[in-house]
């Protein structure tokens, strides 16, 4: 890292005349890099293959972490950050839920426990939590990181709300710093902005931390607000020093209504212009520094002891996103909606709605364990499907007429919602900004073919997986489809025992899945749908060579068939979900689901003709089904052919 030195033993020289000959007016400036450089192409899949660089070391820098508590039980008119207007405390338990969630969504890709050199906890207001709520938030900080000795701990603080308790509370769960808001002691301004504050509320919690053996106070100012004026100003700055802070920030308001709603019940005629605004930081900046603050640069001050002092005066001096730092080369991992972080020279912001926040947490699936969800999920499948079948046998017994067949799938039915329920309740969706407007079937025939178009140049190797997959997946139905046929027909299986059969061959394909999901995250999907497809083909042909041996065959190779057939669904759907270009999930499903139906005659076409093929080859009389396997076989093979060149995801992402 190259490292400037710069000095600040003169002090501070206000040129009035330079300012003056600056543009009008200019980008609002809150922090670098400014909010509308961020933009939606950076996604999850390049920030977690960020996150792997810092693991092997590429990126290794200490690690700052950022939790963003949104929630604020009153509003200040002149606030332009993310907040959540609410004075129910039970609406933090479901957010640190998602905070939860999201910490050990990141936890994997950490390397292990981290110590943290810093940890900020910004808003909102931090301290809307309840010292319950807070102890929360630690117990997850303390399963994933480790607090060091000398560690920089802030947290921002609402004096209006916040007892000398908590906090003495808050130095107990290791802040070492905290930042007070102030913004000014007029009442006059106080009310135009909706911010009453007295002193004394200030001075308890600044006592209250000192008691508490806090490092650093830091106090904030806002210059610009309505009804303020060089002389208001001037009461306020001297209660501000009355009040010994070691650092203190005088932002500048920006009045901006048309952005920040809230500002709109400001009077804008109250507002004082330019001139005013500059007469006011002027005075701050002279009698700050007559005070013996260190102005520090832009809008900070601090005393000559305060390590940014230091660290001006020695040359080594950083800014960071939030601000002047003397750790701005940490990594910085950000938790909560809208919290920016920055790992190595990349920036992350997460969702600024919280709608969308928690719709992107409730997304169960990530690169990281998508496999495992899959598998988990088709395997679940497997295992509830015996469980109603094995209640439809319970009701009607093995021997069901047609009444029975209909009361099945009433019964279904009913079971199928019953456990679609939860999924309804629990997850969150993201409002859909604008609705496609209805076409008609030709037009939609049409766009279909124009979306295999347009992801076939974005990303060739999802359709040829789509083709791939809609062969194999039609023979992994037929394994399933024609089993009964096999078992009943040629290897002389009972009602009875079909079913017996047809539960242990789902148990088997419910827990291999499970299984392989675990495999499929360790290895990649591709090398569990080829040694699936590859088991198949090669067991499927021997149920076919030894179908003369009687039941015992069925039972070691039909059983052994069925350890393969879920795994091979289920890495289909997981190597789909990681192989999808950025924002093209929606209809790359759909996709796979269309393609799948389009091929759906093949395995039933195959079988038959096969056991056409079959009847000239075996001996007058006797029963050709068994060459019906080699229809399924065949579907299954032709799969594993065209899905052996296809690359999965992270091939693709290395060689671009």
């Amino acid at each position: 890292m190259k490292i400037i030195r710069i000095s600040n033993d003169e002090q501070p020289e206000f040129d009035r005349e330079l300012i003056a000959s600056l543009p009008a007016s200019g980008p609002r400036y809150t922090s670098y890099p400014t909010a509308d450089r961020f933009h939606k192409d950076f996604n999850e899949q390049e920030y977690i293959r960020t996150l792997e660089l810092r693991q092997a070391g590429a990126l290794n820098k200490p690690l700052s972490l950022y939790i963003h508590i949104p929630f604020c039980d009153t509003i200040c008119y002149y606030c332009g950050c993310n907040k959540i207007i609410t004075k129910d405390k039970t609406r933090a338990d479901e957010y640190l839920n998602y905070l939860e969630r999201e910490m050990d969504l990141l936890a994997p890709h950490l390397n292990g426990k981290q110590p943290l050199a810093q940890l900020h906890f910004g808003g909102g207001t931090p301290t809307f939590l309840s010292d319950g709520q807070l102890d929360r938030v630690f117990s997850m900080i303390h399963r994933h990181f480790n607090l060091l000795p000398d560690g920089e701990y802030s947290i921002e603080i609402d004096p209006r709300k916040v007892s000398r308790e908590t906090v003495l509370h808050l130095g107990r769960l290791g802040f070492n710093r905290m930042s007070v808001g102030i913004q000014d002691f007029d009442p006059k301004v106080q009310q135009a902005v909706n911010r009453i504050q007295t002193v004394e509320e200030t001075r308890t919690v600044i006592d209250a931390a000192r008691e508490a053996g806090f490092k650093s106070v830091s106090v904030d100012l806002i210059y610009g607000l309505p009804h303020q004026s060089l002389e208001s100003i001037k009461p306020t700055i001297d209660t501000v020093l009355g009040l010994d802070p070691d650092r203190l920030a005088l932002y500048h308001y920006a009045h901006l209504p048309h952005i920040f709603k809230p500002q709109r019940r400001i009077d804008t005629a109250a507002v004082p212009n330019s001139e005013e605004k500059l007469d006011i930081l002027q005075y701050a900046v002279q009698r700050l520094t007559e005070a013996g603050y260190v102005f520090i640069g832009m809008d900070h001050f601090a005393k000559p002891d305060d390590e940014l002092s230091v660290a001006l005066r020695e040359g080594f001096l950083q800014r960071n996103f939030q601000g002047y730092s003397t750790y701005a080369d940490c990594d910085l991992i950000a938790i909560g909606v809208s919290a920016i972080g920055k790992i190595g020279s990349t920036y992350e912001q997460n969702e600024r709605n919280i709608t969308d926040y928690y719709a992107a947490i409730d997304q169960v699936a990530t690169p990281g364990n998508v496999g495992r969800v899959s598998g988990y999920g088709w395997g679940m499948g497997y295992l509830g499907g015996i469980a109603i079948l094995l209640l439809i046998v319970a009701v009607a017994g093995t021997d069901i007429g047609p009444d029975g067949v209909r009361n099945s799938m009433l019964l279904c039915g009913a079971w199928t919602v019953l456990f679609t329920i939860p999924l309804f309740v629990a997850i969150k969706d993201r409002p859909v900004a604008s609705p496609p407007p209805r076409q008609s079937p030709l037009r939609a025939y049409r766009d279909l073919i124009g979306s295999v178009i347009r992801i076939h140049r974005v990303s060739p190797h999802t359709t040829w997986f789509l083709l791939a997959s809609a062969l194999f997946r039609d023979g992994l139905a037929g394994v399933f489809t024609y089993g009964a046929v096999l078992a009943k027909l040629v290897f002389g299986f009972s009602t009875g025992e079909v079913i017996v059969f047809g539960v242990v061959a789902n148990v088997v394909a419910g827990l291999a899945t499970i299984v392989f999901g675990h495999l499929d995250d360790r290895t990649g999907p591709k090398r569990v749908i080829l040694i699936s497809l590859g088991a198949l083909v090669g067991l499927g042909s021997c149920i076919f060579l030894l179908h003369d041996r009687g039941p015992v065959v069925f039972w070691i190779f039909g059983i052994a068939m069925t350890l393969f057939v879920g795994p091979a669904q289920s890495a289909s759907r997981s190597f789909l979900a990681r192989l999808i270009p950025e924002g093209h999930s929606g209809e790359v499903f759909g996709l796979y689901a269309t393609t799948g139906r389009a091929v759906s005659f093949l395995a039933s076409s195959l079988w038959v003709l096969s056991l056409w093929l079959g009847s000239f080859l075996v001996p007058a009389g006797e029963s050709a089904v068994h060459f019906g396997i080699l229809g399924i076989v065949l579907v299954l093979a032709a799969g594993l052919v065209v899905m052996i060149p296809v690359r999965e995801a992270q091939q693709v992402m290395h060689r671009g």
